[in-house]
């Protein structure tokens, strides 16, 4: 990430940085500050790996000062810091995974990158732990879907000034990013917006979601990035898990969602439309076998930091393709356990916080299927992709949020929420009478 900043740059990045500083201030007389800045932090993430955007080296600075911004005021302004035990675990086995880097070559620039990986989770679970109310909640899930409409808006629209963007095999490549990490930044972007669409009770917010979800996803399409696709596909029907109890509406959605999507694609059909059909993993084996071999030399604790390079020419993580070989192959059969046993405890304490959060369901449900959203979906993801686990991506950001989120479900207050007493009766399972009784078993 290193590299020669000229005067001039810097002169620039000052002045953006004063001017958002100040901005921030302003905002934050109506809007918690850590939403706005995570909202930042959507756009960092992507532009700054942007190679068509001026400047977007520099923009790697700003996202990572936006990152210990987000946990400094996040600690000293909210006392973001009741960690539990899905945080605790997470945090753990990232610890873990940074110390491993000691065994490792170049053990400075190997903690260093893994470094990023650590502020940025932890700056997404400092902002589902500055969540007190069901107001904060709704608030910091609208400010990210707006970031993430503002997102989708601008990438439609230098589709349509530069068609030349689709390249030459096929594959959406907007602002000069690569492919496979500008699907997964969308795909998080997705169920950002899907989370808004399905579960805020205001029209013109739904509106605004559901439109951001369709173009987001057609946008996924264009990529051709079939981990991506199926990352949006999986954290969105986590969320739209709720509405199988209302079929009709759940096939509503998805035909109007489907019939929209075909349109569109048969507009702008490329190669990759058909690349979305073919499920092998074919792509990937040179990876995989790279990584078995690093396995098999080093299977206790593995090599610390797989190296590989950048197009400038300097170290980084080498990509195996796979959260799970990436583990492996640098931290060993240690590592991965610790990864497996992170992975079990996500799973009891979100099923826990399910069967809990279903006695009295509204928003506390709805918040509860978020979490598994986004956990499952990097997940997921992450058998044939490992660009989660850089500090640079969205998606780190999101899990810890979700992470976050399965340890906050019953700190938050949610008789704040204005909307509180009609999400009361959006329980699927459970009738409420009037006001605050104990619930009753629908029948």
């Amino acid at each position: 990430m290193l590299h020669q900043v000229d005067t001039f740059q810097l002169l620039i990045m000052v002045i953006i940085a004063i001017v958002a500083h100040v901005g921030l201030l302003f905002s934050a007389l109506f809007v918690r500050p850590l939403a706005i800045l995570t909202g930042g932090f959507l756009f960092l993430a992507a532009f700054s790996v942007a190679t068509e955007v001026p400047f977007f080296e520099v923009l790697k600075y700003a996202r990572v000062y936006t990152t210990l911004l987000i946990i400094g005021l996040g600690i000293v302004v909210y006392r973001a810091y009741g960690y539990g035990p899905a945080s605790i675990t997470m945090l753990m086995f990232i610890g873990f995974y940074m110390f491993a880097a000691v065994w490792g070559p170049m053990v400075t620039a190997a903690v260093t990158w893994k470094g990023l990986y650590l502020t940025t989770v932890l700056s997404g679970i400092t902002l589902a732990m500055s969540i007190k109310t069901a107001k904060d909640m709704r608030q910091a899930m609208r400010v990210l879907m707006l970031a993430s409409s503002a997102f989708i808006f601008v990438t439609l629209v230098e589709l349509l000034r530069v068609p030349t963007s689709i390249s030459h095999i096929g594959r959406f490549e907007p602002f000069g990013m690569n492919t496979n990490r500008a699907a997964q930044t969308m795909a998080n972007m997705t169920i950002i917006a899907a989370f808004v669409a399905l579960h805020d009770p205001r029209r013109n917010w739904k509106i605004m979601a559901y439109t951001t979800v369709v173009v987001s996803l057609f946008l996924i399409m264009l990529t051709g990035a079939r981990g991506g696709l199926g990352m949006a596909l999986i954290g969105s029907f986590a969320l739209a898990f709720p509405l199988l109890k209302r079929p009709f509406l759940a096939a509503t959605i998805a035909s109007f969602g489907g019939i929209v999507l075909y349109i569109l694609m048969s507009v702008f059909a490329t190669q990759s439309t058909s690349r979305l059909g073919q499920l092998s993993f074919d792509s990937r084996q040179k990876a995989w076998a790279i990584a078995m071999n690093y396995i098999q030399e080093a299977p206790i604790l593995g090599h610390g930091w797989v190296i590989g390079m950048n197009a400038r020419g300097t170290p980084t993580t080498q990509n195996l393709h796979s959260i799970y070989f990436q583990v492996f192959a640098e931290t060993g059969i240690i590592g991965f356990a610790l990864l497996m046993l992170t992975i079990c405890t996500f799973a009891y304490l979100g099923l826990s916080a399910w069967r809990r959060a279903l006695v009295e369901g509204g928003l506390k449900l709805s918040v509860t299927y978020l979490a598994g959203a986004f956990v499952v979906a990097v997940l997921a993801h992450g058998v044939a992709e490992s660009a989660s686990m850089a500090g640079s991506t969205l998606a780190a950001l999101m899990m810890g949020f979700g992470v976050g989120l399965m340890d906050q479900i019953h700190k938050i207050d949610y008789s704040v929420d204005p909307d509180f007493h009609r999400m009361k009766n959006a329980a699927p399972v459970y009738e409420y009478a009037e006001g605050y009784g104990e619930p009753e078993l629908a029948v």
